[in-house]
């Protein structure tokens, strides 16, 4: 069986960037690192005293709740800055930038999979393009067995960092994503707090120069773009994920002992054309749509994101002949 592919993709989109970036993968096992601006950690607003102290922030009382007591910004941050949760972090961080970004950056990272794409490919991506230099460890199938009984899930992959274990590969994407700039996963900048409460008075703000200079801070429109994008590609794996299996763990599906040999064949060979011939033109119709929607470029907008690491591969994977029988 021959695997009809994207081809309502490759006359308009190259994808040129996630290209390169996966034959440096291949090419070469790790990179070198370069030093990103800093991901800023948000500082815990601590009480004051309740001693009288000529400096202590004025109290005022709630217009809905008389009772009720609410702390107003610190003099020594600007009223230019008062709803902005960054610039509380910034006023009590005094680090430079190149202290944050070196901080912010682990010293090893070793990530172990089998000798394939698949769930790894994506954070191997990430790692590439946040120019994080790492281990790409890849056994071999029969070394799996022995092997597994030793992990805590039973799962790979498995990525180390810094001698920690992280699990699950969505999960290490985002940690790997949120590397060097963080550009690849945005990020919304959380409404400040005002006595344990969300102030729904105070609008959301991006990162500006008086702050960090971070290139993650968006407007929720575009994070949520990112992750409906992601979530996309979690519903086209799923809806190929039991042509795949139906051969390699047929029990899943009810299949007993005796599916095996033709029997095993002519059913793979039947729910993988079908998949071709009529699911795959619909997600590949909507992938398009997403692409000439944010520029004819990348999954999720003008740049490179989480998306993009998901989707390159995924979708690469049906020019492979893998899918074939």
């Amino acid at each position: 069986m021959h695997v009809v592919t994207m081809s309502s993709l490759s006359s308009r989109v190259t994808l040129a960037a996630l290209r390169t970036t996966s034959t440096r993968l291949h090419a070469s096992r790790t990179t070198s690192r370069r030093t990103h601006t800093a991901v800023v950690v948000m500082s815990k607003v601590r009480a004051r005293p309740k001693q009288p102290d000529r400096h202590r922030p004025a109290e005022t009382a709630s217009p809905k709740s008389p009772s009720r007591r609410v702390r107003t910004c610190p003099t020594h941050i600007s009223r230019a800055h008062a709803h902005d949760p960054c610039a509380h972090a910034c006023a009590s961080d005094d680090r430079s930038a190149d202290e944050k970004a070196t901080s912010a950056q682990p010293t090893s990272v070793k990530l172990t999979y089998f000798n394939i794409e698949a769930a790894a490919e994506k954070v191997r991506l990430a790692l590439v393009l946040t120019s994080t230099p790492f281990e790409d460890v890849r056994i071999q199938f029969p070394e799996w067995g022995d092997m597994k009984t030793t992990t805590k899930y039973g799962v790979l992959p498995i990525m180390e960092v810094d001698g920690k274990e992280m699990h699950q590969s969505m999960a290490q994407l985002r940690y790997a994503a949120s590397l060097g700039d963080g550009s690849l996963l945005p990020k919304v900048c959380a409404p400040p707090l005002l006595s344990g409460r969300l102030s729904t008075s105070a609008p959301l703000s991006r990162h500006s120069q008086h702050c960090c200079s971070l290139p993650v801070c968006q407007d929720p429109m575009d994070a949520y773009k990112v992750e409906l994008m992601v979530e996309m590609c979690n519903d086209f794996a799923a809806a190929w994920r039991p042509c795949l299996y139906i051969s390699m763990r047929p029990h899943l599906y009810g299949y007993g002992d005796d599916f095996e040999g033709d029997l095993k064949t002519a059913k793979t060979k039947e729910m993988r054309e079908k998949f071709i011939a009529e699911t795959l033109p619909v997600w590949m119709k909507y992938f398009s749509d997403a692409l000439e929607e944010h520029g004819g470029a990348f999954a999720a907008g003008p740049t490179l994101t989480i998306a993009d690491c998901i989707w390159y591969p995924q979708l690469q994977y049906f020019t492979k002949g893998i899918a074939d029988l």
